[in-house]
């Protein structure tokens, strides 16, 4: 596939860790979480079910479940001091707020799709309400895109599954139809390497706007603007 970049899935979690622990001396308000969960190759189901011919992820996905984070959640949120507000300005697209992170890849969505059939017949099989297991447990198929992140105002994070150009890109979606789609990277790979150089940013279109690159509206992160960034989080962090 075009755009492929080999990254150590593993580690990257680790330095995402870190980074958002390395805020926690940020001046003013500050709220962080660092929820990463394990590698699901660590579960017994989870792992027959990755080494099975009923798993349906993409190998990028499949990789990062079973050798990174079943789900990696870690977030930050900032409100600078006026006192840093300055400095901050050039790199918020709104508000005084400064967000990142996600609630990413998480295995167990995947585990209950893929296993979707075996699962509705079992709670069918229940003495449960009428609907309940359609509302847990959908029959359709996954579609255009696979869902890494759901985020805020109904939008979600996604990889693509089919695409025009054969990438397997990564954007964001708005709306519950799936209509309105913004690539933000050509692969997985290329887009956590680009987020991780903007401090993981909120990654929907809005947030990450000082990053996308005009012409085509892809996360195409100046490496010395990404640097000033990091360096002015670090002082206040260090202050």
């Amino acid at each position: 596939m075009r755009g492929h970049q080999m990254i150590d899935f593993l580690k990257w979690t680790e330095r995402a860790r870190a980074f958002v622990r390395g805020l926690a001396g940020l001046p003013g308000k500050v709220e962080l979480n660092d929820a990463v969960e394990p590698p699901a190759m660590h579960n017994r189901d989870k792992r027959k079910w990755l080494r099975s011919g009923q798993c349906g992820l993409p190998p990028e996905i499949h990789q990062f479940v079973e050798l990174a984070s079943e789900r990696c959640t870690f977030a930050y949120c900032w409100t600078p001091p006026t006192t840093w507000l300055p400095r901050m300005q050039a790199y918020l697209s709104k508000g005084n707020l400064v967000i990142g992170g996600a609630d990413l890849c998480e295995a167990n969505e995947y585990y209950l799709h893929d296993g979707r059939h075996e699962f509705r017949s079992l709670f069918d099989s229940m003495p449960l309400p009428a609907g309940l297991a359609q509302h847990f447990i959908s029959t359709d198929d996954r579609g255009k895109f696979l869902r890494l992140a759901s985020l805020d105002r109904d939008r979600k994070l996604v990889l693509e599954l089919e695409s025009a150009d054969g990438h397997r890109g990564v954007g964001c979606v708005l709306g519950s139809d799936d209509s309105e789609f913004h690539r933000l990277s050509i692969s997985f790979e290329m887009f956590l390497t680009h987020w991780e150089t903007v401090c993981y940013v909120t990654p929907d279109p809005d947030s990450l706007k000082p990053w996308l690159d005009p012409a085509t509206g892809l996360l195409n992160p100046d490496p010395e603007r990404a640097r000033a960034f990091r360096k002015v989080l670090r002082e206040a962090a260090n202050a």
